[in-house]
């Protein structure tokens, strides 16, 4: 008789002591795609498939555990080695490689599994599960079935730990803060605007949003956004020689209610004139998002908020909803400004780009600009305003204060 799929010789008193505990968190990733293209009926059947599939690979001592109906962790007791437990990770995507048969149809099975192991006695159990399911969001990033929870991986999940674990701690220090970068006109290099960018003041050092933004759980993005709404407008309310701000906003959150709130009832209470105040959403969040985000985002730009695209020729935006995006400014991704100078299908991109913007009445921003070569090459195609480390890298408040000092006065780039 066959051993069960998951379960391997025990071998030994000795060794089942020593023996590896693994979790394995796995979920049938096809249910909504499923229901709207073939019916609830066929996504139903597909989902219990799916369970059937996962509760033939429970062994003796093994345990199954559902989340949801179609999100389950299943707990390995009986594994001797890594090896073990990379040979569970095979048996589950070969246990999925086929489609699911119903009716005339067959139904791929998309699942993702994430699995995570420790010695028996010392394992913990929600760091093994947080581990797995950290491993699971991997397997999805990477089109993978199974992900194994790596050495790599498992830091990069401690990472993310001990930086959600510490930002709360760092708001109440104020260790998060915006540092401005100034925005110039292209024709006169005079200063019309700046973009307010995060900046962690780590203990070890100065985190760029690169560096945490990513490893951010979505209440903790949602509680920095918030502080840094209120922070850029009562920045903006207490330094009147301030250039209009631009924020930018994740769009997976940009249409809160609370925080679209929140960012209206901020300029009522500090006084501060709507039209000094730009929101940045990145293209690609922009499209995916966009008919979710219209209704908020409109009523910002009712109330005279100013809308900007960001990264854009990097998001695939249609140009059959481009002039229903209902922004005033478009920002070139610096994938086109880089060597612009240099490569002439980078000028040519840049170019329609600008022209495009223009059209539809936006101003054309190019950030990443780092040279004057590069500088002149955009203003002659066309953009509006430049950006980037030519003229200064992002500063906190009182240092771009005295940078402003020394510009001449403010210009209209519009």
């Amino acid at each position: 008789m066959s051993r069960p799929v998951l379960v391997v010789d025990n071998g030994s008193a000795g060794r089942r002591q020593r023996g590896l505990v693994a979790v394995c968190v796995a979920s049938f990733e096809g249910v909504g795609r499923t229901t709207s293209q073939l019916g609830s009926a066929a996504a139903g059947a597909a989902t219990a498939e799916y369970a059937r599939r996962l509760t033939s690979l429970v062994g003796a001592g093994d345990q199954l555990i559902q989340i949801h109906e179609a999100k389950h962790c299943l707990l390995l007791r009986c594994l001797c080695d890594e090896q073990e437990a990379a040979a569970a990770g095979s048996r589950i995507e070969a246990t999925f490689a086929e489609p699911f048969r119903f009716r005339d149809l067959a139904i791929p099975l998309e699942v993702r599994a994430g699995i995570a192991w420790g010695v028996d006695q010392d394992a913990d159990a929600e760091s093994l599960f947080r581990a797995a399911e950290t491993a699971r969001e991997a397997a999805r990033s990477s089109d993978r079935t199974v992900q194994l929870a790596d050495q790599a991986l498992l830091a990069d999940m401690r990472r993310r730990w001990e930086l959600n674990d510490r930002v709360d701690d760092a708001l109440c220090r104020h260790q998060l803060k915006l540092y401005y970068q100034p925005k110039v006109c292209a024709g006169e290099r005079r200063l019309v605007g700046a973009e307010g960018l995060v900046r962690w003041e780590h203990p070890d050092g100065l985190l760029t949003p690169a560096q945490f933004l990513p490893h951010l759980q979505a209440d903790k993005m949602m509680a920095l956004t918030r502080h840094l709404v209120r922070q850029c407008i009562r920045d903006l309310a207490g330094n009147p020689w301030l250039p209009p701000l631009s924020l930018n906003l994740d769009a997976d959150i940009a249409d809160e209610a609370s925080l679209l709130e929140l960012i209206m009832d901020e300029l009522t209470v500090w006084h501060v004139d709507p039209s000094r105040l730009m929101i940045e959403i990145p293209e690609a969040g922009l499209v995916r998002r966009l008919d979710r985000l219209l209704e908020g985002l409109a009523a910002l730009r009712g109330r005279g908020v100013r809308l900007s695209m960001d990264d854009f020729g990097t998001g695939g935006a249609a140009l059959a909803r481009f002039p229903g995006l209902l922004v005033d400014e478009v920002k070139i991704d610096r994938a086109f400004v880089l060597g612009v100078e240099h490569h002439a299908a980078h000028r040519y991109l840049a170019g329609v780009m600008a022209d495009l913007g223009h059209y539809f009445g936006m101003t054309v921003v190019a950030e990443g600009v780092e040279t004057e070569s590069a500088a002149d090459c955009l203003q002659e195609v066309g953009c509006d305003t430049l950006q980037g480390f030519l003229y200064s890298p992002p500063l906190p408040l009182d240092e771009f204060s005295r940078w402003v000092a020394r510009q001449p006065e403010p210009g209209d780039c519009a």
